[in-house]
């Protein structure tokens, strides 16, 4: 024998057992565990599913750009949760026990005897166009008969299914009025009858400012507050009705209507109207994209319904950042400096007394306005505020990069008569 092909066959050989013993090593272990109903089911392709419950309307729901939306019988906003539990327990159903097409062979009207004549409930999944129909239940009731088209046979799987099946549209529809995740704004427009009001935030800071009917601070914590009442505020029930019956509801002159801005265009608009005559703890509302009617709480709305008085900041004073001064103007005028974490007294030079400073400012950042006795003011006489007999300054540090740094006031209190 040829000694070179001797060799030949020995590393072709040796090639060989390598391979065998890699893929021994390395292949992919079978799957193990009973079949799934629908084994080649994947959630997150669905992009439509379709429920014909027999004898009612045909219900119907599409997923675009990640958003689950109804489109029968109604077009609103889906529960994309509800659809999703669905979804997964679809995927991983595990039929109890299977009817081959065999056994089917031998027994007469198998359609009739199983539900499917028509099918009690038929969902249909896209892409791939699955059918699953839904026959009757076993004699004890906690199983039911599936079919699924093209597939040969019948299976038999637990009823648990049915719980995320909706009975009607209003299971699917989203009861949230207002998604914040999803709405972007920085203006709030609200009309109470006659009173308007308007808030916007700053896209820097995400303060809250007020700028109708006045330019004045906001309470932060108090539009922050309300604005989680109309997060948590959910429909208790949906009518639909035609545009031109609105007036009916009161919706077309609302009561009290919300304009969430951005800019100058409206991102969303809230409509709220009149209370079912025999609910007055519901209001009707309505969004300006939906042309569905919901109720809804009334009590989650009543911050909205307060004067503009209630959203103000009440605190006196609310300096944004470390002080670099003080001045004061009583009965003797001197300013309190601060220099490396010390405070000074000008103009004598004197080191001040850091505890009393301290409470001096406390004092200032606790005073809350009891009454806002008047927006605008001619004459200040009256109140004793011509010619104040207390006033404070308070002074920050700002850089210019032509003067460079210095103190800037941003808060000028001054004291009048005592009431």
């Amino acid at each position: 024998m040829n000694p070179k092909n001797t060799w030949l066959w020995v590393v072709a050989a040796a090639g060989l057992f390598a391979a065998i013993f890699l893929y021994d090593r390395f292949k992919p272990e079978p799957e193990t565990g009973p079949a799934k109903l629908l084994s080649g089911l994947n959630v997150t392709a669905v992009t439509s599913v379709e429920i014909l419950p027999a004898n009612q309307p045909a219900i119907h729901a599409v997923r675009t750009n990640g958003l689950w939306r109804l489109t029968q019988p109604v077009s609103y906003p889906a529960q994309s949760a509800s659809i999703e539990t669905l979804l997964t327990a679809l995927e991983q159903l595990v039929p109890a026990t299977r009817i081959s097409a065999q056994e089917l062979s031998s027994v007469r009207d198998t359609d009739e005897k199983f539900g499917f004549n028509p099918p009690q409930t038929t969902l249909i999944l896209q892409p791939g166009d699955q059918h699953i129909q839904l026959g009757n239940k076993n004699g004890p009731g906690d199983q039911m008969f599936v079919k699924i088209v093209g597939v040969d046979g019948v299976f038999v799987v637990d009823t648990d299914l049915l719980r995320f099946i909706p009975r009607s549209p209003d299971d699917w529809r989203d009861a949230a009025l207002v998604d914040f995740a999803r709405l972007d704004f920085d203006r709030l427009v609200v009309t109470n009858g006659a009173k308007s009001l308007a808030l916007q935030r700053n896209s820097t800071n995400q303060i809250w400012r007020m700028v109708f009917p006045m330019d004045a601070r906001a309470d932060g914590i108090k539009v922050g507050e309300s604005l989680q009442k109309l997060r948590n505020l959910r429909t208790t029930q949906f009518v639909d009705v035609p545009i031109t019956e609105l007036d009916s509801f009161g919706l077309q002159t609302p009561e009290l209507s919300l304009d969430f801005k951005r800019g100058t265009n409206t991102a969303l608009f809230l409509a709220f109207g009149k209370s079912p005559t025999n609910d007055p703890g519901q209001v009707y509302a309505r969004r300006n994209d939906e042309k569905t009617v919901m109720t809804v709480a009334r009590d989650l709305l009543e911050p909205w319904r307060a004067s503009y008085d209630f959203f103000r900041d009440h605190q006196l004073v609310s300096p944004t950042g470390p002080l670099s001064a003080i001045e004061i103007h009583a009965r003797e005028d001197f300013t309190l400096l601060r220099t490396n974490n010390a405070w000074l007294i000008t103009p004598q030079n004197l080191p001040a007394d850091t505890a009393l400073v301290n409470e001096l400012l406390g004092h200032l950042a606790g005073l809350q306005i009891a009454q806002f006795v008047k927006d605008v003011v001619v004459d200040f006489a009256e109140m004793g505020l011509a010619v104040p007999s207390y006033r404070i300054i308070l002074h920050a540090t700002a850089t210019n990069t032509a003067t460079g740094t210095t103190n800037i006031p941003i808060a000028r209190i001054d004291f009048g008569t005592n009431q």
